[in-house]
This record gives C-alpha cells, structure tokens and sequence, in this order.
C-alpha cells in the first residue's frame, strides 16, 4: 500500500516536472518581435515605433543582412531617443554604407511598462541613393507561425 502511494507521488512529480520543462515557468511568457518600417529625416534613417509612449532604447544592433550573430555588434544604451513615435539613426552614430541590405533590431523599455519590453526589428535596403523597407526572413524575426507581413509594391521611402 506504501508502495503504490509512494509510486503516485513519484508520477506526479515526474508529471509536473515535465509539464513545467515543455511549458516554461508560471510568469514567463514569450514576446514575438514587432516588425517596423522605415523611414528617412535629413540624414537620419528612422525607425517608426507605433503605440511609443515613453518607450527608449536600452540597445540596438544594426548589422548588414546575412551577418552571424556572434558577429553582431549590440551597443547598450545607445545615445538615441525616440521622438514623435520615430527611433532616429543619425550617420554619426551609424553610416549606413551606400548601398546593402541591412537589420536593425533594438529594444525598448518603459518606466510605466516596466514587464513589457518591446523588441523591435527592421529590415532596410539601400540602393542607387534610396532607402526601402525589405520583408524579414523567419531566422531576422521572431513571430507568430504563419504570419507574415506583406510589405506594399511601393517599398520606396526616399531618395537623394
């Protein structure tokens, strides 16, 4: 009788044990990354930041598309700020080369959202003096399955 009551404790442990290893901690929750466009002020490459409210970037990688991440350089705490709902790339703080595709992937932290960082991921192509949005592969984002984001025809934001 022992035995058997000892066994079910043992199956019931063995079961919870499995349960919280499939399906993570009480609390933790994935966040899939927000897809944004860009856009140009002057020289400055922008990011839009929707919904920004008193969202800052705490860091950002900009990297050109294809590059392995132990190779990503991320700079914490960058000297930049959202304003009007747009993160702002000024070349003094990276040059965009003249031409390549290119991932811009940052993260942004509230004081009134304290739980809810946003990570935010861009893909940007530069040609011929103009400045496009690209569509994100699966391995540059990370979203719900199945979904993706059809950029419009028209992926043209500025040109020189």
């Amino acid at each position: 009788m022992v035995s058997t009551i000892r066994q079910h404790y043992y199956s019931l442990l063995l079961l919870l044990t499995c349960l919280i290893t499939l399906t993570g901690c009480p609390g933790n929750r994935w966040r899939f990354d927000e897809e944004t466009t860009v856009s140009t002020i002057g020289d400055s490459i922008c990011f839009f930041v929707p919904d920004a409210e008193d969202y800052q970037p705490v860091d950002i990688t900009i990297y050109p598309r294809g590059t392995p991440s132990r190779q990503q350089k991320i700079i914490f705490n960058p000297a930049l700020r959202v304003v009007n709902g747009q993160l702002c790339v000024p070349p003094s703080f990276y040059a965009f080369p003249e031409k390549g595709q290119f991932i811009a992937s940052y993260v942004l932290r509230s004081e009134h959202h304290k739980k809810t960082p946003r990570q935010m991921v861009s893909g940007v192509e530069i040609a011929n003096g103009c400045v496009f949005n690209i569509p994100l592969t699966d391995m540059e984002i990370a979203r719900p399955y199945g979904e993706k984001r059809d950029l419009p025809e028209d992926r043209k934001v500025y040109c020189k």
